[in-house]
């Protein structure tokens, strides 16, 4: 792993767990699974494959979710996100400098304002997005795979409904 993947990571501590606080409170099941996930990987880093870097990433690492990927500067066209399971959310988060920028849900026909300092929170194996956004930009979307959760032996929680609030 780079040094500057790992400053990036760090830089990101505080970021990622606002964000994580965000997820516990629409999905608290996934939020305890994520944090179930970290907990096994640090554990058993001999059993993740190129695992020899793990020790380091999870000193810096400060987000529930299984996966961070980092968008810079293009459009993203309509896409769900396969490589989580149906139920869990993503979150994103836009950044940069322009103005105008638009997500767009074709299968429920909705569009949304998607400036810098958005936050969205969707379930993007399920719903198609895409977004358009003029000028210099990033999007940092939290995500957890959901082979790296099944290949730990951990049960992945189901849809986020009111019965979790209730406990």
């Amino acid at each position: 792993m780079k040094r500057h993947t790992l400053e990036w990571l760090g830089k990101q501590v505080r970021t990622s767990a606002i964000i994580g606080g965000i997820l516990n409170i629409i999905h608290p099941e996934l939020y305890s699974i994520g944090i179930a996930s970290l907990k096994a990987i640090s554990e058993r880093p001999r059993e993740i494959k190129k695992g020899t870097q793990l020790p380091k990433v999870l000193r810096v690492w400060g987000s529930p979710f299984t996966a961070i990927t980092a968008i810079s500067n293009r459009d993203t066209p309509y896409h769900r996100d396969n490589g989580a399971a149906h139920p869990w959310f993503d979150i994103l988060v836009a950044l940069g400098k322009y103005k105008n920028g638009r997500m767009e849900l074709p299968g429920l026909g909705m569009r949304f304002m998607y400036d810098p300092g958005t936050v969205v929170a969707l379930v993007g194996r399920v719903l198609q997005h895409g977004t358009i956004c003029p000028g210099d930009r990033a999007c940092i979307a939290y995500h957890m795979r959901s082979n790296v959760v099944t290949e730990l032996g951990i049960q992945g929680p189901s849809w986020a409904n009111e019965s979790i609030y209730l406990r």
